[in-house]
């Protein structure tokens, strides 16, 4: 929104900014939940808020990305994990591999002699 004033269906004039900063969300003119603009579209303004809500939400975004950033970090180690996972899994099938390989060799040459 522009720094422009305005008048709303009421007649009185309003301030058409509003602005969201990271503690909480404030709006300029809270005296109307919708007010006509100048193309008779309805624009949305945000009522002013409680005291606790101006505390609580905060708290809770912080919240959240903490929880999404631990997801992050254990989807990250599932992962390391399955990687360490098949790595085991070849190095025993190479293992297995070189053990039949011997084996098939040792019967062969005992064969021989």
């Amino acid at each position: 929104m522009e720094n422009e004033h305005s008048t709303n269906t009421a007649g009185s004039a309003t301030n058409g900014s509003s602005r969201w900063s990271r503690r909480q969300p404030v709006s300029s003119s809270a005296d109307d939940i919708l007010r006509a603009t100048y193309c008779g579209t309805f624009e949305w303004v945000d009522p002013p808020m409680c005291r606790w809500s101006k505390e609580f939400i905060p708290r809770l975004l912080n919240r959240l990305n903490q929880f999404e950033l631990a997801l992050k970090r254990a989807k990250e180690r599932v992962e390391e994990e399955r990687a360490r996972g098949r790595r085991y899994i070849r190095i025993i099938f190479v293992l297995v591999l070189c053990w039949a390989f011997s084996f098939i060799m040792n019967i062969q040459y005992y064969r021989k002699t």
